[in-house]
């Protein structure tokens, strides 16, 4: 396995912080075309879904938010 970018970092934890791959694009001056292409890249890299995308909006699976627990801290530091 590779390790990610940064940027795929980045994209994990805004979407995750705000549920949305559009207002994560915002923030981090991208498309969202981009931020999701960076968190499939990541869910294939990984080998397993971090979100659950439906109508309603993103919802972290059990297997994103304990990665990005561990991305947050990463990034905070």
């Amino acid at each position: 396995m590779t390790l990610p970018s940064i940027t795929a970092l980045r994209c994990l934890d805004a979407s995750a912080r705000l549920l949305s791959f559009t207002r994560a694009a915002v923030e981090l001056h991208l498309t969202q075309s981009a931020v999701s292409h960076h968190i499939l890249n990541l869910e294939r890299d990984l080998g397993v879904p971090l979100f659950v995308r439906n109508r309603a909006g993103l919802k972290l699976t059990d297997a994103g938010r304990s990665y990005w627990a561990e991305v947050s801290s990463a990034l905070r530091q």
